[in-house]
């Protein structure tokens, strides 16, 4: 009888004990068996390794705890990563700023990796239920797709903003000749159509003759419509000569450094009547020079290291982004860019021809 009675008891007790295992396991796994958490665990890393974008997590020291496939071909990187700390990587910056400065830090980060490819970040503060910060979580994309169909974008912009300036441009001219006809100035009228017709061959001959890549010569011809629109000179050298992009360079980038140029000039000439911009585009053997030269006030010595900051614009908020974006396209294609300031400001932009792998 006691034998029975202790195997019962001991029966009683094993079966208390698995009981009671089950309930620690579930209040530890949040309701779930450790089956079930191996198979959640299997399908997020299924999900994650899967994924075209790339993910990276770190924890609040800054060691790299999660790297999924698509990061590591991105970042150039391996599983030898995990574990160690973002400081010691050249995309540190984004990740420490918003673990260590949330509330300020920026929460998109564009990044020239090399010559040819960009990527875009994306950060995510990790916090626990009493609001600290436990980590930060990066998303990463590839941007040479988005910057592909940016530049499509850019120049259909471009040859519509082309065709509205011709438009408004002719229109003008319209205007001009039946005033002339209605005063029964008729030999001033057939005089002012040749000066037009000859100004507008000689410009569209320049462009079309100097510059083969088409982007760019759409470009020039858009601004130089919008020069006429603006009352301002704009002139192309005859000098100019250009059949090829930089090695690497998208036609977005080189018409960025041009466009941002013009523009600037069309800025500083903003309301004058003797406003002139010289535009020369040169191509040499080993490398391209970007000329833009305007009439207007200078700029002063102190400010001219200033200029290339991003923000930095003496014409407002919202303002000082361009001449930024222009160094930073430079740079990332090891060229140069000097200031001359005399009677007006002339940048002086050279791209050598072609690249080497990396930045």
């Amino acid at each position: 009888m006691n034998i029975y009675l202790n195997i019962l008891l001991a029966l009683i007790f094993v079966i208390s004990v698995v009981v009671a295992i089950r309930i620690l396991y579930k209040r530890l796994y949040f309701g779930f068996s450790p089956k079930q958490v191996a198979f959640l665990l299997g399908q997020q890393e299924m999900v994650l390794e899967n994924l075209n974008v790339g993910i990276i997590y770190i924890d609040n020291r800054g060691k790299i705890i999660l790297l999924n496939s698509a990061g590591k071909k991105l970042l150039d990187l391996n599983d030898d990563a995990i574990g160690t700390n973002i400081r010691d990587y050249y995309f540190r910056d984004g990740f420490m700023d918003n673990l260590e400065n949330p509330q300020n830090a920026s929460k998109t980060q564009e990044l020239r990796v090399r010559v040819g490819l960009t990527l875009f970040f994306q950060y995510h503060c990790v916090t626990d239920t009493n609001g600290a910060i436990i980590g930060v979580i990066g998303s990463i994309e590839d941007m040479t797709i988005a910057k592909q169909r940016a530049e499509e974008l850019t120049g259909m912009r471009n040859l519509m903003n082309e065709v509205r300036a011709q438009n408004h441009e002719f229109m003008n001219k319209l205007h001009a000749i039946s005033g002339l006809i209605q005063l029964e100035e008729y030999d001033e009228a057939l005089n002012f159509i040749s000066q037009a017709i000859r100004a507008d061959q000689k410009v569209v001959s320049i462009i079309s003759s100097r510059f083969k890549e088409p982007s760019v010569a759409g470009l020039l011809l858009s601004k130089c419509s919008k020069a006429s629109e603006k009352k301002i000179k704009l002139i192309i050298n005859e000098d100019s000569f250009m059949n090829q992009l930089p090695e690497k360079m998208n036609s977005d980038e080189f018409c960025s450094i041009v466009g941002n140029l013009i523009e600037n000039s069309f800025d500083e000439l903003s309301g004058r009547t003797d406003g002139i911009i010289e535009v020369c585009i040169y191509q040499s053997t080993n490398e391209i020079n970007i000329s833009v030269f305007d009439n207007g006030r200078g700029i002063p010595e102190s400010k001219q290291k200033k200029i290339f900051e991003k923000g930095h614009s003496t014409k407002g908020t919202n303002r000082g982004y361009g001449l930024y974006i222009i160094k930073d396209i430079i740079d990332t294609y090891h060229g140069k860019i000097r200031i001359w300031c005399g009677h007006g400001t002339m940048f002086v932009v050279t791209i050598p021809l072609k690249q080497e792998k990396k930045s």
